[in-house]
């Protein structure tokens, strides 16, 4: 009677197992990814250079929305490039993560290139990203908190 619940419990400690190994595989595929960690949903849009033989120049992408306690990866691939560059505020800007880079954003969901072209002050779409140093690393996550971020 006893060895069927020692059989149960086999089985859950291998699922438990085996779910670990999942979350572990998947994440391995996590290359650039934000996570809030403030008590408020944050949007964020995402700044980069590309230099490929199609295309030359600044890209931005956005907004993710993150609702408190969830992830998004914004690139799945390894990463290329040392800088990132990022913008992120709650709804009603009492958290705002920003830096000193003026580029290009959109309404909704969008993708701009040559996000760094004709720039006009007059008008709300654009916002100062904050520089993010990967040190070369080709994975990274950043972390935002009501008052300050960890990148790592």
């Amino acid at each position: 009677m006893t060895s069927l619940p020692m059989k149960r419990r086999i089985i859950l400690l291998r699922f438990l197992l085996f779910i670990s190994f999942l979350t572990r595989y998947f994440d391995s595929f996590t290359q650039m990814a934000f996570q809030n960690k403030t008590s408020m949903p944050i949007e964020v849009a995402f700044g980069y250079f590309m230099d490929t033989p199609k295309y030359m120049g600044w890209v931005t992408k956005g907004w993710y929305t993150l609702g408190p306690g969830e992830k998004v990866t914004v690139i799945g691939e390894p990463l290329d490039n040392e800088y990132y560059y990022y913008y992120a505020s709650s709804a009603d800007s009492t958290i705002e993560f920003k830096g000193e880079i003026l580029l290009k954003v959109g309404d909704g969901n969008f993708q701009i290139k040559d996000a760094n072209s004709e720039i006009s002050l007059k008008n709300d779409h654009y916002r100062f990203f904050r520089q993010i140093d990967t040190a070369d690393r080709k994975k990274f996550k950043v972390v935002l908190h009501e008052n300050f971020v960890e990148e790592k």
